[in-house]
């Protein structure tokens, strides 16, 4: 990472992001210890039945995957239902190398009531019974995210790491110039290594630290 980006003239762009993973025997140890699912809890896997209800209700199914189909075969989702209604999402972000990144969504009505952390042990334990290894990257400012994360058997892999946000504006806006305060659909969220890369395969300089450009003509170079 270069130092100028840790640098305070960055730092409205910056976020710290923290890596989990999770055993199979810490996973078996957590869920042990969970009490009785309720009979108002139900769960339900991704198929051409019911695709489009999971994205008008959680509007994930295009946020990773190309498809409606690639999403029901590769995010292994798992939908918890509260009273018959669809109320949590735990699925697959991504999937390489036998891993796979963890999403979890609860809609604003379903909350404090546990159906996030059942979507997520039933996500890993199907996950660990096709022999993939789950992972999370949370934010570290996300408290709900991270205690939930911790509350299924995940800890932290190594020490967080910084995470750039760069939103893109079309509109009102030309198209190069950068607002950190507002957000379109046309965000854009970009580690500075996918940053740094594409730049170098557009241009095929190097820059360092006394010539570098700043945020705004980086992205007019990669228009």
């Amino acid at each position: 990472l270069p130092n100028y980006l840790m640098s305070p003239e960055y730092e409205s762009l910056r976020s710290y992001r923290q890596r989990f993973h999770i055993s199979a025997e810490d996973f078996a140890r957590v869920r042990s210890a969970e009490n009785e699912i309720s009979s108002d809890v139900s769960f339900d896997s991704a198929n051409a039945s019911n695709i489009s209800l999971i994205e008008s209700k959680f509007g994930v199914v295009n946020r990773f995957w190309r498809t409606p189909e690639d999403f029901i075969q590769k995010a292994n989702a798992v939908i918890v239902s509260y009273q018959g209604k669809p109320a949590s999402i735990c699925y697959a972000a991504a999937e390489g190398d036998k891993h796979v990144e963890i999403d979890v969504m609860t809609l604003p009505d379903f909350r404090n009531l546990g159906l996030g952390k059942h979507a997520v042990m039933e996500f890993v334990n199907r996950c660990f019974s096709l022999s993939l290894q789950p992972l999370w990257d949370c934010f570290t400012n996300n408290s709900g995210s991270m205690t939930l994360c911790k509350s299924t058997g995940f800890v932290a892999a190594n020490a967080a790491y910084p995470f750039f946000t760069i939103n893109k504006i079309i509109g009102n806006y030309s198209k190069a110039e950068i607002s950190i305060s507002q957000t379109t659909k046309y965000n854009m969220e970009l580690t500075i290594g996918l940053l740094t890369k594409a730049l170098a395969d557009k241009t095929g300089e190097q820059y360092g630290n006394e010539d570098k450009p700043n945020f705004s003509q980086i992205s007019k170079m990669l228009q």
